[in-house]
């Protein structure tokens, strides 16, 4: 299909490995010989189809969509992964999802259980999405884990009952007093090194710590520490669930059927966005929109583009 983008969304995590260069994924050709630079980055389009192609029947002409379009007035997309918006989810909202089905993903590889406490480590998108399907799916406590006040305060708003800052304070200590003895689910969301071990040390014995952000660099811990000492559970999780738009087997959920999951709990309000998105700029700006996350100038969470001539989306 091909899609007239109104919106664009930057995945800082992504975005910024291969801004730089570091992406591990470009550096090993993981994704083909294709992808060397110079490459068009982006997998957040927002738009609507203009035209479709011999096989896709499913969304038709003037429909609003989510897709993996690049930044770019026009995409070329495979209707398998394209899913079409609910009417009161602005296009703005929608980038969101995105993200928000990675963490979704996540949270289904941890099991959370009803009553558990929950730990997220790192605070930006991904990890204010995670705060609020861990509540979701019925854990008694959900706790915020990061070094920025401002981003703790973006997800005491969206529903995190205790934030905590390690630079206050011992957070092994904090969160065992919170919840007698550890958290029952630890999810890193973060992507830097040092957050797997503080992820580890956070979990209560026979703990689940689930590792969702993309990490770039090796990895440290001392396996004899809290990994075997506290017998925890180490789970991956690979992205937004498993590839295809159909149910195969056990896997349920697809990526697209979890996106689609996603967009209807933004529709009904179940997953909030408020606050979330921090920049919206046109796209003839998208040198600086990369500088903001690169440099942390400003705080930010999802940094948007706007291809529309008058800079608006629905």
């Amino acid at each position: 299909m091909l899609v007239k983008t109104s919106v664009s969304g930057i995945s800082a995590g992504t975005e910024m490995g291969l801004y730089k260069g570091t992406n591990e994924a470009l550096v090993k050709r993981r994704w083909g010989e294709d992808w060397v630079y110079p490459m068009y980055p982006g997998y957040e389009a927002v738009g609507r189809v203009v035209e479709r192609g011999p096989g896709a029947d499913r969304l038709k002409p003037g429909d609003r969509v989510i897709c993996y379009g690049g930044h770019a007035e026009y995409c070329a997309v495979d209707e398998a992964t394209t899913a079409k918006l609910p009417d009161n989810v602005s296009d703005r909202q929608a980038t969101l999802s995105v993200l928000a089905t990675t963490s979704l993903h996540g949270v289904r590889r941890g099991r959370i259980g009803y009553g558990d406490t929950v730990a997220v480590v790192g605070m930006g998108q991904m990890g204010q999405m995670a705060i609020q399907h861990a509540r979701l799916v019925g854990a008694a406590r959900a706790i915020a884990v990061d070094k920025d006040p401002w981003r703790l305060d973006v997800a005491r708003r969206l529903g995190a009952e205790y934030c905590i800052n390690p630079d206050d304070g011992d957070p092994v200590e904090a969160i065992a007093r919170i919840s007698d003895g550890g958290a029952h689910v630890v999810l890193e969301t973060a992507g830097v090194a040092p957050a797997v071990p503080l992820a580890l040390a956070l979990a209560r014995d026979e703990g689940r710590v689930v590792i969702i952000g993309w990490h770039l660099e090796s990895v440290d811990f001392e396996p004899g520490e809290d990994f075997l000492y506290k017998e925890l559970d180490l789970l991956a999780s690979r992205g937004s669930g498993y590839p295809g738009a159909a149910e195969a087997g056990h896997r349920r959920w697809s990526t697209f059927k979890n996106r689609s999951l996603v967009l209807d709990l933004i529709s009904r309000g179940l997953i909030r966005t408020d606050g979330l998105i921090t920049h919206v700029l046109p796209y003839t700006e998208i040198s600086r929109a990369y500088e903001i996350i690169r440099t942390k100038s400003e705080p930010s969470l999802q940094v948007a583009l706007t291809w529309d001539e008058d800079g608006e989306d629905a």
